[in-house]
């Protein structure tokens, strides 16, 4: 007979119920008879109902951290996992078996030294509870986790908030959106207003011009004589007119795009075209354009307006040449963080930047007045690069030279069809 050691449950003539915690021992002779029997019973209720009541707090905590929506994990202060719920086994695709009992750092190395493991530290070193947002690059998820530290070690919450932080982002694509789209109206309303001089100026003046010579020519207090000059004046006018009416068609015709197709355009062959335009006055002026396209020769865009950009800026470098030196052009292509580049830079008689920088792209403005021209190039130019996507700045020294800066989008690098 072995000895026995058992517990067992018994209720008393009062109703109580009590545990015992029985245990006996068989004593035997050297035939292997017994020849006594003992035992001791001890009464053990206190502590099996503390038992109990341990037990029964740990499966209600167990119950809550299994039902909450959070992922939870528990870590003692060696940072090893001692508990792991099963939102946290779905979140991180780890499941509880693998994780209990290790070190988190042991079985997360991809996080050691990231915000994370600083931020675990840091709430047991300062006893500090820890709330931070981090996004967890192996499963590509955004975590918002609160950690706090504990006299045991740390029991960290975390949630997927990846939705959230997609919303987010799209919504500051949105504001940028909007932003730009506010900024292209303030520019809108900019050429609206330079429509409005227009109209004020350029169309009123000749107008007013010949109303008033029509009146007067009705009139007979003149002689012939007279009234052929403001028939001349007349016509004179109406030329006039004509010419910023010719300006406005050409601005629209810009503003509407005239519907051409995109084509892939060779740089150096497009300033080729251009020099050979401009071969008499090349010659002429002994003007040098030198170009380096090695970074980018090839953009997929309307060539009439790369081709319309690139003349108006060779035209206007020849124009505004120096007097002391023979024009010198120097055209290159570049490309800076996915973005091209294309420079404009001359020897020339350059400007005044502090006194007319704001006005360089303005209609009907000019600088220098030794040459012909309406100020409408550069206009035009600015129109154009606007309409390709793109944005042009200046930079230019009195008598050292001019740069112009032209910047597209990586959609121009390529065909997106190929």
């Amino acid at each position: 007979m072995q000895p026995a050691d058992y517990h067992h449950r018994i209720i008393r003539a009062d109703g109580q119920i009590r545990h015992l915690h029985v245990q006996t021992h068989l004593e035997l002779n050297h035939q292997g008879k017994p020849v006594s029997l003992f035992g001791v019973l001890n009464d053990v209720t206190e502590q099996k109902l503390a038992d109990e009541k341990v037990i029964k707090a740990l499966q209600e905590r167990n119950i809550i951290l299994e039902s909450i929506g959070d992922g939870f994990y528990a870590l003692d202060r060696n940072w090893v996992v001692t508990y792991w719920n099963k939102k946290a086994a779905l979140l991180l695709n780890r499941p509880k078996e693998a994780l209990l009992g290790r070190n988190l750092w042991e079985a997360f190395p991809d996080i050691v030294n990231t915000p994370i493991y600083h931020s675990y530290h840091k709430a047991v070193e300062n006893n500090a509870i820890q709330h931070f947002e981090y996004y967890y690059e192996s499963n590509r998820t955004w975590f918002e986790i609160t950690a706090y530290p504990s006299a045991n070690g740390l029991s960290a919450y975390f949630k997927n908030i990846t939705p959230r932080k997609q919303s987010e982002a799209q919504l500051r694509e949105l504001n940028e959106s909007l932003r730009n789209y506010a900024n292209e109206l303030t520019e809108s309303n900019k050429g609206l207003d330079q429509f409005a001089y227009i109209v004020s100026h350029n169309l009123r003046a000749p107008v007013a011009n010949i109303i008033g010579l029509g009146e007067l020519i009705t009139q007979t207090d003149y002689p012939p004589e007279v009234k052929e000059q403001f028939l001349e004046g007349i016509v004179v006018n109406v030329k006039r007119l004509d010419n910023v009416i010719s300006d406005l068609n050409t601005i629209l015709q810009v503003k509407q795009g005239v519907g051409e197709n995109k084509e892939l355009v060779n740089l150096q062959n497009l300033t080729d075209n251009i020099r050979s335009s401009l071969l008499n006055m090349m010659e002429k002026e002994q003007v040098s354009i030198i170009t380096d396209f090695s970074a980018v020769n090839e953009l997929f865009t309307l060539k009439t307006y790369l081709y319309s950009i690139f003349y108006n800026l060779i035209t206007n470098s020849i124009k505004y040449r120096s007097s002391h030196r023979p024009p010198v052009i120097h055209i290159t292509s570049s490309v800076e963080e996915g973005r091209l580049k294309i420079s404009f830079r001359d020897n020339g008689m350059g400007i005044d930047m502090d006194r007319k920088g704001a006005q360089i792209f303005g209609l009907y403005k000019r600088f220098h007045n030794h040459v012909e021209g309406k100020g409408l190039g550069l206009f035009m130019v600015k129109t154009q690069v606007e309409m390709l996507g793109g944005k042009i700045s200046i930079s230019s020294r009195v008598n050292e030279g001019t740069e112009f800066n032209i910047e597209f989008g990586s959609d121009l690098l390529h065909n997106p069809v190929l």
